[in-house]
């Protein structure tokens, strides 16, 4: 038996079988776990709205970023941690604008999936 995965995902496959002249029925279980790595991850505009790895945020702002993983039914999409600093905090996937960025030190958003890593700068204004 050939068995072919579509996508990633957890499958039971249980196999019964009979031997001739025997009326007992002998059943396998097996569990089959397709994991489907990313192979590159993007960060695209939420609701900040993210341009060639730059974004703009007010001061007291919060927004959200949308990370698109290849394969899109990536099983690493769990594993996404995003991280900030310069004047931006993270919590439960918000990202909050707290102080206004000096003059060429931008804030930064890190999206890590892995060994992938998108790094977004981000101008805070007033």
């Amino acid at each position: 038996m050939k068995l072919t995965a579509h996508n990633a995902g957890t499958a039971y496959v249980i196999v019964k079988s009979m031997t001739d002249g025997s009326d007992k029925v002998n059943v396998a279980r097996c569990k089959i776990t397709v994991s489907s790595p990313a192979k590159s991850i993007a960060v695209k505009s939420g609701t900040i709205e993210v341009n060639d790895s730059k974004a703009v945020m007010r001061k007291g702002e919060k927004g959200t970023v949308e990370v698109v993983l290849d394969p899109e039914f990536s099983t690493d999409l769990a594993k996404v941690k995003i991280t900030a600093s310069g004047g931006l905090t993270v919590k439960k996937g918000v990202i909050y604008a707290k102080k206004v960025t000096k003059e060429g030190k931008p804030a930064k958003i890190t999206v890590k999936c892995g060994k992938l890593k998108q790094i977004i700068t981000v101008t805070v204004t007033k």
